[in-house]
């Protein structure tokens, strides 16, 4: 009698007559499976290669700074340092945990929450009437914004929207510390320089840096005439060898 042969199919009834053997594919279905697989394309080795050469194109001919690192908008500002190095992003590792996430990057570009935008159009607008309060305490009243009710011109508005727009590009919340100390201290000098003793003394002042300056040259022309004359400044008035220069204006 001849030995039968053992076949995996044979091994779950041999180990558990209970076992039933799985049922076959039914012809029409393994043939629409042979089908789909062979519709299937093929992959394009050429493609992969190509989006790989492209991918190293675009980090060859990305900007570098000094030390050859290529910009990241990630960490990066867009701006170098003086030392030509690329200015990075300010960390937001030490913030409160909700300010951080109140910021998201996208594509580079800053969105901001309504609360952020919000104040953002508020320091704009404080940005705005600063400049007007300075300008007009330097120059005058011409340089009051304008407000035609005819034509609905609102300069104040105006400049107002747009210092808002620009520091909502720049992620600004706040208005600066250091420019609100400018424009406060330009504003208390402008106004100072009005007052008669001070103009006075300005006045005072730029005469006689007229009058340095004008001797300085004259000492200069002489030096470079070979002429031996003494120049000076004497109670407002330009000696030459002790007598007064009549040529200065």
């Amino acid at each position: 009698m001849a030995e039968k042969k053992f076949t995996l199919d044979d091994e779950p009834a041999a180990q558990n007559p209970g076992a039933t053997t799985p049922a076959a594919i039914p012809p029409d279905v393994a043939a629409h499976a042979d089908e789909i697989a062979g519709a299937s394309p093929e992959v394009q080795q050429h493609a992969i290669d190509e989006h790989a050469r492209q991918e190293t194109a675009t980090e060859s001919t990305a900007e570098k700074d000094v030390h050859g690192t290529p910009f990241d908008d990630k960490i990066h500002t867009g701006s170098k340092l003086k030392s030509g190095e690329w200015r990075k992003r300010k960390s937001t590792l030490g913030s409160p945990p909700k300010k951080a996430a109140e910021s998201k990057q996208v594509s580079g570009a800053l969105v901001m929450s309504e609360a952020q935008e919000s104040q953002s159009r508020m320091a704009g607008a404080a940005a705005a009437s600063m400049m007007f309060s300075s300008l007009t305490m330097i120059f005058g009243d011409e340089w009051q914004p304008r407000k035609e009710k005819d034509c609905g011109f609102d300069e104040n508005k105006l400049t107002s929207q747009a210092f808002g727009d620009y520091f909502v590009s720049k992620g600004v919340t706040d208005f600066p510390p250091g420019v609100t100390l400018s424009f406060v201290l330009l504003g208390y000098f402008a106004a100072r320089a009005q007052m008669p003793k001070t103009r006075s003394k300005l006045q005072m002042a730029k005469s006689a840096v007229s009058l340095w300056w004008q001797a300085r040259k004259l000492r200069a022309e002489f030096k470079r005439k070979n002429i031996a004359l003494k120049v000076e400044v004497v109670d407002g008035v330009i000696l030459v060898d002790g007598k007064p220069n009549n040529a200065a204006k």
